[in-house]
């Protein structure tokens, strides 16, 4: 499939991003259905998308990209954000070599006046970053959160990446008519990446809707409500055997949240799990 960059000139250093800043995978029409904020207790608490992109952005010239988006916490439960998980490029890709392996950095922002205006944002309230494992094809990447927070109001989450010219790493979905949630950043500054202290620095921060992109972006604020999902991506399975098992011989185990290992209920990681454990993945 034929793709495009949108021309790029002198405005690639300007305080302000502008369209020409951000390049699309394919030109697109949006498909106007209906969408909200989706409740998943136990896996994906945070969500907009549909699973599906239908296209994908990167910087025109190349560099550390973010893409983030605001959600509103419920009134009780999945207040607690484990990890943050990103898809990565679009399923229609054809030729531009694949972002695995590079480092996909992740933060929580609180939003300070809760008006879903990334333009004011301060420093991140939880971070992490963990090496890409899937693109392309709409899965998620996984990127525990060094330390779990509790959110109570309004706040982003977002996601940044390394990426070359004719990359296209941020996931579009644009099968939604949710407008004004989704923002996107970076930096193509040589040696610069994108800064989470200072998110309109570089080429600045526009919301996607006000440079032609209409969308919200494949991307999840994680919990982890089930202690057998060792590694918090919504799924128990194989995956989890390797964490489980450095949850219970590791000489540093970090579980994902806070309960994670402990299957019996009892407060401690211990050989008492592993029955329960092995419960969970063959019920």
């Amino acid at each position: 499939m034929r793709r495009f960059a949108v021309a790029a000139g002198a405005a690639l250093l300007a305080a302000t991003a502008a369209a020409q800043d951000f390049s699309t995978a394919r030109a697109t029409e949006v498909i106007s259905v209906s969408g909200g904020q989706n409740w998943l207790f136990g896996s994906a608490c945070y969500r907009y998308d549909d699973g599906t992109s239908e296209d994908s952005l990167g910087l025109t010239a190349g560099g550390n990209m973010a893409w983030f988006q605001w959600f509103d916490p419920p009134t009780e439960g999945c207040q607690t954000i484990a990890s943050v998980s990103s898809a990565i490029g679009w399923t229609g890709r054809t030729s531009e070599l694949p972002l695995i392996g590079t480092q996909l950095r992740a933060w929580v922002w609180d939003d300070p006046n809760n008006d879903g205006d990334a333009t004011d944002l301060g420093s991140p309230i939880a971070s992490g970053s963990a090496a890409i494992t899937n693109a392309d094809d709409d899965l998620p990447n996984v990127v525990r959160m060094d330390i779990p927070v509790t959110v109570t109001s309004r706040f982003f989450i977002g996601v940044a990446a390394e990426h070359d010219v004719g990359q296209f790493p941020g996931p579009l979905d644009q099968d939604s008519t949710l407008r004004g949630r989704a923002w996107i950043a970076g930096n193509n500054d040589p040696g610069q990446s994108f800064d989470p202290n200072n998110v309109g620095g570089g080429l600045g921060i526009r919301d996607l809707e006000s440079i032609g992109f209409a969308g919200v972006w494949l991307m999840t604020g994680d919990v982890c409500e089930n202690p057998c999902d060792m590694d918090c991506d919504g799924e128990v399975n194989a995956f989890d055997i390797e964490p489980f098992l450095d949850l219970l011989f590791g000489p540093d185990p970090m579980p994902c949240c806070e309960g994670t290992g402990d299957t019996n209920g009892d407060g401690v990681v211990n050989a008492f799990d592993i029955e329960p454990f092995l419960d969970c993945l063959f019920p």
